[in-house]
């Protein structure tokens, strides 16, 4: 991918496995964001460069694929659990997919029920926590059942018991539901902990420097010698110094 002169991905090629939690890390500024944005679409790639699921290319329109931004995104005058619904209204009345109301409300239900908002679904974003404003765009990306859910450093704005809550929680609604996702992350100890593999991407122009195998028990302790190693195999092909 080019901005201009700037050449931002360079030959970036890597595979994701159904149902995978895998993550993406790499120097600040090293190009991410923009992976993630051509992965769903929303900015094409360079010279002929596809994003194929099955085999075939991405499309929104076919593919059910859901996104979790780096700040949360729920609108401020819907409640919780109308946020939650939004994308399920959207497939049913843009989209012109057929979900009853019914199926709608159950599925809603559940997944509030799963992220533990059951006393907040009629509260506005302005009443609830940065952790509890990320809950609630969790469960607007699961609750659609997507085929493929990409998180662009969902918890960096929070502080590190939220971000350590939240990763613990993504982790067990990942767990119970079983989705494909691609994790975008600058924090290694993070990537280690939720990924089962990391893709390591170099400094600008990006390309993949490494795949790296976390083959770890869960849950995962940071002081574990196995996740230390870990730790500073992926510091070294990422630092920069």
């Amino acid at each position: 991918k080019r901005f201009g002169d700037l050449l931002v991905l360079n030959n970036v090629n890597f595979s994701v496995y159904e149902n995978e939690f895998l993550c993406i890390c790499g120097p600040t500024g090293c190009g991410k964001t923009t992976l993630l944005n051509i992965i769903t679409g929303l900015i094409p790639a360079a010279n002929g460069a596809s994003i194929l699921i099955d085999g075939e290319p991405i499309n929104p329109q076919k593919h059910n694929i859901s996104f979790v931004f780096q700040e949360p995104s729920c609108l401020p005058w819907r409640t919780v659990r109308d946020n939650i619904k939004l994308g399920l209204e959207i497939k049913r009345r843009v989209l012109k997919q057929d979900i009853p109301e019914d199926e709608i409300d159950e599925r809603v239900k559940k997944i509030i029920d799963l992220v533990g908002l059951n006393e907040f679904d009629e509260y506005y974003p302005h009443q609830i926590s940065g952790g509890m404003k990320q809950r609630t765009a969790i469960a607007q990306a699961f609750v659609t059942e997507p085929d493929l859910l990409l998180m662009d450093e969902p918890f960096g704005s929070l502080d590190v018991q939220t971000r350590y809550y939240m990763e613990k929680e993504v982790l067990r609604i990942w767990e119970r539901l079983k989705r494909t996702v691609i994790f975008v992350t600058h924090n290694i100890e993070e990537a280690i902990y939720l990924a089962e593999r990391t893709v390591v991407l170099t400094e600008l122009p990006a390309r993949v420097k490494a795949v790296i195998p976390i083959d770890l028990p869960r849950p995962r302790e940071y002081m574990n010698p196995e996740f230390v190693e870990i730790r500073r195999q992926i510091t070294s092909l990422i630092k920069w110094w």
